[in-house]
């Protein structure tokens, strides 16, 4: 099995374990797209969805076998254990950003264009949806109110 379906596999089960977690909790019955759940059980759908045909896809594929680096899924692991732990110390975009970069360093990807525009563009227009269209706000940061 490659690093890659390893990834994929691991993926795939913690966001089946976080969607599955969202069925339990109680709130008050607002109904259907009014329930806090709502939008965390959409995204947790598309990220269990996504994962299981990047299973498929990196299982079919076959590729020539490459020793799987644990020291790579280690470090995302770990920077994503230090993102949960500064998210709401420091809000969501000072949080995403540094996470992006870190993740899509380590996965090799060193055009500076990539680097820069995925990660500060896809945190950024999170916010700006969230926040500002949606107003359904993210973790603020502490620095700029708009943030």
């Amino acid at each position: 099995m490659s690093e890659r379906a390893l990834v994929s596999v691991a993926l795939l089960l913690v966001g089946a374990g976080l969607m599955l977690s969202t069925f339990g909790l109680q709130f008050a019955e607002l109904g259907g797209a009014f329930s806090p759940m709502f939008f965390p059980r959409i995204v947790l759908m598309m990220w269990v969805g996504l994962a299981l045909l990047n299973v498929v896809a990196d299982v079919m594929a076959q590729p020539a076998p490459q020793p799987i680096r644990l020291a790579t899924v280690a470090a995302i692991g770990l920077g994503v254990l230090v993102y949960v732990i500064a998210l709401p110390e420091i809000g969501f975009f000072f949080a995403s950003v540094p996470l992006a970069l870190g993740m899509l360093w380590l996965l090799e990807v060193r055009s500076p264009v990539a680097l820069v525009g995925i990660a500060v563009g896809v945190p950024g227009a999170l916010v700006v949806l969230f926040n500002h269209v949606l107003t359904m706000p993210l973790p603020a940061s502490p620095f700029l109110w708009w943030i």
